[in-house]
């Protein structure tokens, strides 16, 4: 028989428990409004990002579960865990995010970065705690379980629904602010739409298989499951299909094993246990692994859906993570710094592909990126996490209950959790599909604790007054938290509307007040790198007012503005650099800003210019385009040759660099080196064919 909650309960009067279950019962629809909406949410807006309102409202909803729920086991004086080997190994990825963290280059970004990252310290450490509030809730009501498949059912429906009318409509309806094409979804990315949609095909198929459901319903549910597979068929993933074709080859092979034996002919009697729907579909996830773009292309060409999405190959990747390793083998290079480690670490070639402007932030899978970020202590971690996750499972599945709807919830989360963490592992999901890959296990443990199958819950008993004590500073953390994310949001909010005035009025001053208002409230060096470029578009204004009409006195009085604002945008960029002197973006805001100083004659902005882009090729030596900026900086103040050996070095690491070609052949042709400026157009020319400007540059040669 499983544990029961019986000591306490007996203990308390009935009013104790109506407001212990209350509360309760509070947290369980927190946590689940949080599920349902972390598909949904947004804000019409596309100044700020989605992934921002994910991770506010996840973070948030969680948090606040958390802490009701820690309200009630303070009043309990006991709780339940998962297993043992499952607790440690949770205890290990949490020692190791924070011991990370603290040795990385900025412990702030590592931590809590811009509010809106996966792979932070606050947030992996969140997912870990709402896979600890689902298992508590569940264990005690398994019915929950029900709840949040429906509520999760409804999300897809209507995701299914808007696109559908998109699809038919058009692209301009129902835009909501931030559909800026027909393949852009507000779960995350296209991508991650197709996950969602095998999810509801596993519920659905397990729905079908356990449930002892009425004709009517059956067919709901298969149509739910011929939707949902429609659905991933339109959107067409190869690492989406060869997951699920994994898990369905298993759900196929373990429900024929745990089909009863039928007396008779023995193939007979194997080919009636076969699960034929499973080994359908697993043959259909297969197919459309191998072969799914000449299949799929049709259709998706006809509904004008193609999407692709740009990933960090696999074998780059490695050496990215090789090199991370090499140098901070223990500890990485910190969460939410594997951009700094691609930056470091990626390969020459990548500089002549079609990738060679983008920096990653993630490997090629999001558990793989932590390998890099936190080094073997996070591979020991992470490893030991999903291997003790994997038992667990395991052991479920070895010991099914006996009625219908437990063995209904029992398969259909396992085989959600290793379809939804095997995702984590070959790509990088959006936040609501890391939210349910949690959710998903925590699913699983609970039902099994609760039903006294595989692992066994661990029982705490926190009559002690320490312990009551660490729970009431958790419970304090918690709400200190929550105001964390409420503050981070806001300047997020204040960095939207300021980004808005800026691109869309050209409003200066109130863009400033609106970034000035988020560093107070999150002093960033993304904020600090926004004022930087709102005084430089503030000065250019001020240049452009001043015309040959314009009396001696104004301009003299603009000049003396332009300076003023000059000083505070460099003011600001000296003030990024302390902030996180290892983010190159840091010192190309003080090289713009100095650019311009330059051109309005102040002294030694040059030289601090030509520092800046010096310091920026230091820290990413293998970006061409900062060595084209630092050459067009030298050109314009007639340093042409250095100018020269800058593009040169810009030539060096990207060889077919259209732009420092051309500017080559102007530097050549300025100091009345005809024949290697014909050269250079020439063969721009030959990397373009199609670009008349370099025609026309190579005819005036």
């Amino acid at each position: 028989m499983p544990p029961q909650y019986t000591d306490s309960n007996m203990n308390a009067g009935p009013v104790e428990q109506i407001g212990k279950k209350r509360l309760e019962s509070m947290a369980f629809y927190v946590l689940l409004a949080t599920i349902v909406l972390a598909p949904l949410a947004f804000l019409p807006t596309p100044y700020i990002a989605l992934d921002a309102v994910k991770t506010t409202l996840i973070a948030i909803g969680v948090l606040i579960s958390v802490i009701l729920q820690g309200v009630v086991i303070y009043r309990e004086g006991r709780f339940a865990l998962p297993s043992r080997g499952l607790c440690w190994s949770g205890a290990l990825v949490v020692i190791s995010l924070i011991v990370s963290a603290l040795v990385s280059g900025h412990t702030g970004k590592s931590f809590f970065g811009q509010g809106f990252e996966i792979n932070t310290v606050s947030f992996l450490v969140v997912m870990l705690l709402a896979c600890l509030s689902a298992f508590m809730l569940i264990r005690k009501v398994v019915e929950r379980t029900v709840i949040i498949y429906v509520g999760i059912t409804a999300s897809f429906l209507i995701l299914v629904l808007l696109h559908a009318l998109r699809f038919a409509i058009g692209q301009s309806f129902m835009t909501l602010g931030v559909l800026s094409s027909l393949v852009t979804t507000l779960v995350g990315s296209w991508y991650d739409l197709a996950a969602y949609a095998l999810v509801i095909a596993i519920v659905a198929l397990s729905a079908v298989t356990f449930l002892p459901l009425s004709r009517a319903m059956k067919m709901v549910y298969a149509g739910l499951l011929i939707l949902s597979l429609f659905v991933a068929y339109t959107i067409n993933s190869s690492v989406v299909w060869l997951v699920a074709f994994i898990v369905f080859v298993g759900y196929a092979i373990y429900m024929t094993l745990i089909s009863p034996q039928l007396s008779g002919n023995r193939l007979f009697s194997l080919f009636k246990r076969l699960a034929w729907i499973p080994i359908v579909i697993a043959l259909i996830a297969g197919i459309f692994s191998w072969k799914g773009v000449p299949l799929a292309k049709p259709l998706i060409n006809g509904l004008g859906a193609e999407y692709t999405a740009l990933s960090l190959p696999w074998q780059i990747s490695l050496d990215i993570t090789a090199g991370a390793i090499k140098q901070n083998p223990f500890f990485g290079v910190g969460p939410n710094r594997f951009s700094q480690a691609y930056i470091s670490y990626r390969p020459l070639a990548i500089n002549s592909t079609n990738a060679w402007s983008t920096e990653f932030n993630y490997a090629f899978g999001l558990l793989p990126t932590f390998v890099a970020t936190q080094g073997l202590l996070g591979l020991l971690a992470w490893s030991l996490l999903i291997v003790f996750l994997g038992i667990s499972v395991v052991r479920s599945l070895r010991h099914l209950p006996e009625d219908p709807h437990g063995r209904f919830l029992v398969v259909s989360s396992s085989a959600i959790t290793v379809f939804l963490w095997g995702m984590m592992i070959l790509s990088v999901p959006s936040h609501a599909m890391v939210l349910y890959a949690f959710i998903s296990a925590a699913i699983t443990l609970g039902i099994s604790a609760q039903r006294g199958v595989g692992s066994p819950a661990l029982l705490v008993n926190i009559r002690s007054r320490t312990f009551s004590i660490a729970i009431i500073i958790c419970i304090v953390v918690g709400g200190v938290w929550v105001v964390y994310y409420i503050k981070d949001a806001t300047a997020l909010a204040y960095f939207g509307s300021g980004a808005k005035a800026l691109s869309v009025r050209n409003d200066t001053e109130t863009a400033d007040k609106y970034f000035a208002r988020a560093y107070d409230l999150n002093p960033s060096d993304v904020y600090l790198q926004a004022r930087v470029e709102t005084g430089i578009v503030k000065a250019n204004q001020l240049i452009s007012s001043v015309t040959q009409m314009t009396p001696a006195s104004t301009s003299q009085a603009v000049v003396g503005q332009v300076v003023d604002t000059v000083n505070t945008a460099v003011k600001y960029a000296q003030q990024a650099i302390t902030y996180d002197p290892t983010n190159y973006y840091n010192y190309l805001s003080e090289a713009r800003v100095s650019e311009l100083a330059t051109n309005v004659r102040m002294d030694k902005a040059y030289d601090n210019a030509v520092n800046a882009y010096t310091r920026s090729i230091q820290l990413n030596p293998l970006n061409p385009s900062l060595y084209l900026n630092l050459a067009r900086l030298q050109a314009s103040q007639n340093k042409l040759d250095d100018a020269l050996r800058t593009l040169g070095a810009a030539l060096q690491v990207k060889n077919d660099y259209l732009d420092a070609i051309f500017l080559l052949s102007q530097v050549s042709a300025a100091q009345g080196n005809l024949k290697d400026a014909i050269t250079a157009a020439q063969v721009a020319t030959q990397i373009s064919p199609e670009n008349p400007l370099l025609f026309f540059q190579l005819g005036l040669l």
